[in-house]
Order: C-alpha cells, then sequence, then structure tokens
C-alpha cells in the first residue's frame, strides 16, 4: 500500500478483484493503522454507517471486502482475540512471525514485531505450517498507568 493508490489498483485487479472504493479504502485504513483491527474498527475510521456514507461503507460491504483480500492475501487475520478477527495488512507473505498483545482491560490488539517466534525448520510440521497465532495477554502499558 505504501507504493500509491496507481499501484494498489494494479495489485487489485492483478489478483482479479475489481478496484472499488470501498476495497481500496479498507486497504488504506489497515496500512495506516498502528495495529490490528477489528471488523468494527475498520468500519468506524472508513466513517461507515453515517446516514451519507451508507452505500459506500456499510458494515456488510467492509465485511465482504476484509474476506475478499484475506482470501487473496493482502490482509490477514492476526487475531482472534475475544472470539474477534482482527486484520492487518501483508507486508511479506513469508512473515507471521511476530506475536501480539491483547489487554485484559481495554481489549486493544497490539503487534509486537520486535519479538520473534522461532520455530525449528526440519521437523515433520515444517511442510505443514502456513501461519501462526501468538498472543500474549496482560494488561497494556496504557492501562498499567
Amino acid at each position: 500500500m505504501a507504493a500509491g493508490l496507481a499501484e494498489t489498483k494494479r495489485r487489485l485487479r492483478d489478483l482479479g478483484l475489481r478496484v472499488t472504493a470501498p476495497r481500496v479504502g479498507v486497504l488504506r485504513v489497515l496500512d495506516a493503522a498502528e495495529r490490528p483491527l477489528s471488523h468494527a474498527e475498520v468500519v468506524s475510521r472508513l466513517g461507515g454507517d453515517a446516514v451519507e456514507d451508507v452505500a459506500l461503507w456499510d458494515r456488510a460491504t467492509v465485511y465482504r471486502n476484509l474476506v475478499a483480500l484475506v482470501g487473496v492475501g493482502l490482509v490477514r487475520i492476526s487475531s482472534h482475540a475475544g472470539g474477534i478477527c482482527r486484520y492487518e495488512i501483508v507486508k511479506d507473505p513469508k512473515d507471521c512471525t511476530h506475536p501480539h498483545f491483547v489487554c485484559d482491560d481495554c481489549g486493544i490488539v497490539s503487534c509486537l514485531p520486535e519479538a520473534e517466534v522461532v520455530t525449528k525448520n526440519n521437523t515433520r510440521w515444517s511442510k505443514s505450517l502456513r501461519g501462526a497465532e501468538v498472543q500474549f495477554v496482560g494488561r497494556c502499558p496504557s492501562c498499567s498507568t
């Protein structure tokens, strides 16, 4: 996404997706996000469900676009904390090694890119592994103060 709007549109077309305002909007929101976002947070950041925006940003449209973007590998579900999917842009398809932190108080899920999950490459499970979901749970720095 950082490459710009023209590059984003080209990638969508190359992956067989139509370029639509909601789809590009969802990608922009996730690209600008400092952490994985839930569907409701994406809708909120898009300004969805306001009377004048219903046609473009309704919850169902946003959800369908998240599903489509996950399906082509541009977005991934990085957390299922509390039974809520949280989405993030895939910057490197091979990078699924950073864990996430889930705050017990505020429910925010944060990336921990400085921490890395390491697995042995030569185990019988190596070829089966396609992703990882590691979560640390506790009180975030904001809630601890």
